[in-house]
């Protein structure tokens, strides 16, 4: 009986954790052919090898998006709430292959210094704090409570798409940080950057290209980096980025279950041959 029962469980608890494992390591992300999504992180603060990074330069890379993340308030929709914004370039949402559900992505122009203050909504927020509204697009959000920091909602996301960097509420376009106080400089707002491998390439090409033209920026203008910035750059796989924190207990619970399995099959195997 027990033997049965060790094999019982060993085969439920494998049954249960293969499928932890397929939802967590193997599901397909949502984003158009996810495989080839990279992240590119300096490998110290390299904030101005990131933002001077030109996609032109990257024949391993077809398209690259920069993105920072920072912390805001929405205020006038009820309680204050803290808020996850990730301020990026007008392509990133071309890059993911991702489109709005309700509004638009951002517009080109939307990356140009004087343009009106636009912002696309996480569906979470949208349904947590407007009660999934459609007439929200369109309409003016306080994102910090003084006036210049009123935005206009021009889009709502899909779900799943806020949970590519740390469960993003909102995102602005990446000059639009500039009213919200996010930075003096244009060099201070990327610290990493999405990107898309081209056809063919591999993540060590990339990883090589990307580390030579770090290091030839930083040669050609030395004045611009400080001793402490990073001479070089890594590029990541974002399956990787995103199971970060869970790949290692994952792989672990699988391995435990799996010596559960055999211990069970072992005692079977010994009552068969007794």
């Amino acid at each position: 009986i027990v033997a049965v029962a060790t094999l019982a469980l060993g085969i439920g608890a494998s049954t249960a954790t293969f499928s932890v494992v397929h939802a967590v390591l193997l599901e397909e992300l949502p984003f158009e052919d996810p495989d080839r999504l990279v992240l590119v992180w300096p490998e110290v603060n390299a904030n101005k090898t990131m933002a001077l990074l030109a996609e032109e330069r990257m024949s391993s890379l077809e398209s690259v998006s920069g993105m920072n993340g920072w912390t805001l308030t929405l205020t006038g929709a009820g309680e204050p709430r803290e808020l996850v914004g990730l301020m990026v370039q007008p392509g990133y949402f071309d890059l993911l292959g991702v489109s709005p559900a309700l509004g638009r992505p951002f517009e080109a122009s939307a990356d140009l210094p004087g343009e009106a203050g636009v912002v696309i909504l996480s569906h979470d927020l949208w349904v947590g704090a407007f009660g999934g509204d459609p007439s929200v697009v369109g309409r003016a959000i306080d994102l910090g409570g003084a006036e210049y920091d009123s935005r206009v909602v021009v889009g709502v996301m899909p779900p799943g798409v806020d949970e590519l960097v740390e469960d993003v509420d909102v995102w602005i376009p990446l000059e639009g940080g500039r009213s919200l106080g996010l930075g003096e400089d244009d060099t201070w707002y990327v610290n990493h950057r999405i990107a898309r491998l081209a056809p063919g390439a591999t993540l060590e090409q990339a990883n090589a290209e990307v580390a030579a033209y770090a290091e030839e920026v930083q040669r050609a203008i030395p004045d611009h980096f400080s001793e402490d910035e990073a001479r070089s750059a890594t590029v990541q796989p974002l399956r990787d980025y995103l199971t970060r924190d869970v790949r290692g207990a994952v792989w672990v619970a699988l391995a435990t279950v799996g010596l559960v399995l055999l211990i069970g099959c072992f005692n079977v195997a010994n009552l068969l041959l007794a």
